[in-house]
């Protein structure tokens, strides 16, 4: 992220726009973003690499496709390296060169669909009213947090994106 707002300042951009460019993201993709250019600074300097180029980068992608990365992460890769690519060395990450890279990466390695675990709701309240399960204040600890998780589950129709949404001072 400096140095995105580094090359906007070469480029005389007025720092307040600068700053809105710079932090078009939400906070936890500009985190990842960054933690992804600092991988591609240590690949670089471990090259030796000071001028960047298609073909350099191509050979970063191609060092993360060696490492068994999924193409998605390699694709998030690809979107954080984008502006500073961009308007550091006006480099395109979405030119023909780079789009034909990662088609030949699902070529060789395809995405797998991963179908969601198969449960039914009724063996679940089933085992939930049980006698380990039937009575909050007798059941152990470990129990009731079983409990709680499932039903949580259940009333999030499963989407951990919900889940993961929950706030502590917010229960």
């Amino acid at each position: 992220l400096q140095f995105i707002a580094f090359c906007l300042k070469q480029d005389k951009v007025q720092k307040a726009s600068a700053l809105m460019i710079v932090g078009k993201s939400s906070n936890s993709t500009l985190a990842r973003y960054e933690s992804y250019w600092k991988h591609f600074q240590s690949f670089s300097v471990a090259k030796n690499k000071l001028s960047i180029s298609i073909q350099f980068l191509i050979q970063f992608f191609f060092s993360l496709f060696k490492r068994g990365l999924a193409l998605r992460t390699m694709s998030a890769y690809r979107a954080s390296l984008a502006d500073p690519m961009f308007y550091g060395f006006q480099l395109d990450t979405n030119s023909k060169l780079i789009r034909d890279f990662f088609i030949a990466c699902r070529t060789r390695r395809p995405i797998r669909k991963v179908l969601p675990p198969q449960w039914e709701v009724d063996k679940v309240l089933g085992f939930l009213k049980t006698q380990q399960f039937k009575h909050n204040s007798l059941i152990t600890l470990p129990a009731l947090l079983l409990k709680t998780l499932f039903l949580i589950a259940l009333a999030t129709g499963s989407r951990i994106s919900e889940v993961c949404a929950f706030r502590r001072d917010e229960l």
